[in-house]
């Protein structure tokens, strides 16, 4: 699993993007930010990649591991899973979301 913070550079300053997850998904009504699961032989940066592409359209301009690991219990299968987390800077555009998201928002802190 990874998790991956979406911002981009605009005149106003960094924007962060949330996506709230559909009603048809576990969690739903979750703002989150791009996350997934890392499939196959997959580096954890590829599944950032490619879930940020299958999430919200983008490409990235650049990205970065975060210096810290986030951390979830799983109920299924009793375990604690430990998750790198990725930023990725993309440009100012418009979100295409996939049908695990019904709404995004681009906010600043």
């Amino acid at each position: 699993v990874i998790d991956a913070y979406v911002f981009c550079q605009t005149n106003e300053g960094l924007r962060f993007l949330l996506l709230k997850r559909a009603k048809t998904k576990i969690y739903e009504h979750l703002w989150q930010g791009v996350a997934g699961k890392i499939e196959g032989d997959e580096k954890a940066w590829e599944a950032a990649i490619r879930e940020l592409k299958e999430e919200t359209g983008f490409r990235p301009i650049r990205m970065f591991v975060a210096d810290h690991v986030s951390r979830f219990y799983e109920t299924h299968g009793d375990r604690v899973n430990l998750v790198p987390v990725f930023g990725i800077e993309v440009e100012d555009a418009t979100v295409t979301l996939s049908k695990e998201h019904c709404e995004f928002r681009w906010v600043d802190f």
